[in-house]
C-alpha cells in the first residue's frame, strides 16, 4: 500500500525536464550550463562559488562568499564601466538573440559537429588563424547560448577598465555578432561543448538569491573590487 501511495504521489508531480549542457576550457577546467524548463538558466565552472543567472531574459552575475551573496544586473555592470550594450542586449537576451548584428566581422566557412550536434562554422574576415567558431541554430540551445553570451558580455564589460572603453565596446559588438549566429558548439576562444543532457533543474537553482543591488551599489561594488584587485 505505501508504495502504491508514492508511486502515485510521483506520477502525480509535475515533470521536472531540463538541460545540461558542459564545456571544456582552455584552462581545462569545466562549466557547466543549467536550464529549467521555463528557459532560466544558471552558468559557471563547475568548481566556482560565483555564476551567472539568466532569470526571464536579464542575465545576472552572483557573487558568494565572505558570509554574503551580492548580485548584479548585467547592464549595470556596463554602466558602471561607461559602456553602451550593443543594440537588442539592453532590452535582454532573448530578444537580442533573435536580432541581426549592426555588424559582422564574420563569414562562412563551412560545417562541423561538435558532441554528436551539427553546427555552422565561421571564421574572422581576413584573418589568418585555424580556430573557427562553430554554433547551432537549435531552438533546444537557445537558452544556453543566452547564458554563455550573458556571461561574455559581463565579462567584457567588467574588463574595460583593462583594455579601454573603445576595445572593450568593438568586443561587445563581435560577440554579439557571434552569439547571433546561434548557440557556439566551439568557440574562438577554445570553449569546446563535451556533452548535453537531459536533467531535472530545480527552479531554485535558477532563482536569483537576493534582490539586484542598486547601480549605485552595484559601482560602487565594482570599484571596490577593482582597487582590491589592483592592490594585490
Amino acid at each position: 500500500m505505501r508504495r502504491l501511495l508514492t508511486l502515485l504521489i510521483v506520477m502525480a508531480s509535475p515533470a521536472q525536464a531540463g538541460t545540461k549542457a558542459t564545456y571544456v576550457r582552455p584552462d581545462g577546467g569545466s562549466t557547466i550550463i543549467e536550464v529549467a524548463d521555463n528557459g532560466d538558466a544558471r552558468i559557471g565552472p563547475s568548481d566556482g562559488a560565483d555564476f551567472g543567472l539568466l532569470v526571464n531574459g536579464r542575465f545576472y552575475m552572483v557573487e558568494t562568499g565572505r558570509g554574503q551573496t551580492t548580485v548584479i544586473r548585467m547592464e549595470d555592470i556596463a554602466a558602471a564601466a561607461g559602456l553602451l550594450l550593443p543594440p537588442g542586449l539592453s532590452k535582454g537576451l532573448k530578444s537580442a538573440s533573435a536580432s541581426a548584428p549592426a555588424r559582422t566581422d564574420l563569414e562562412a566557412d563551412g560545417s562541423a559537429t561538435v558532441a554528436g550536434r551539427p553546427g555552422r562554422r565561421y571564421r574572422m574576415k581576413g584573418a589568418d588563424q585555424p580556430d573557427r567558431l562553430v554554433a547551432s541554430d537549435d531552438p533546444s540551445l537557445r537558452p544556453v547560448g543566452a547564458a554563455m553570451e550573458g556571461i561574455a558580455v559581463a565579462s567584457a564589460a567588467a574588463m574595460a577598465s583593462m583594455f579601454g572603453k573603445e576595445a572593450a565596446t568593438d568586443l561587445l559588438l563581435h560577440i554579439r555578432d557571434m552569439f547571433s549566429r546561434g548557440t557556439p558548439l566551439r568557440t574562438f576562444d577554445g570553449w569546446v561543448l563535451t556533452s548535453v543532457q537531459k536533467a531535472d533543474i530545480r527552479q531554485d537553482r535558477v532563482s536569483l538569491p537576493a534582490a539586484p543591488l542598486s547601480f549605485p551599489e552595484a559601482r560602487r561594488h565594482l570599484q571596490e573590487a577593482r582597487t582590491a584587485k589592483s592592490d594585490r
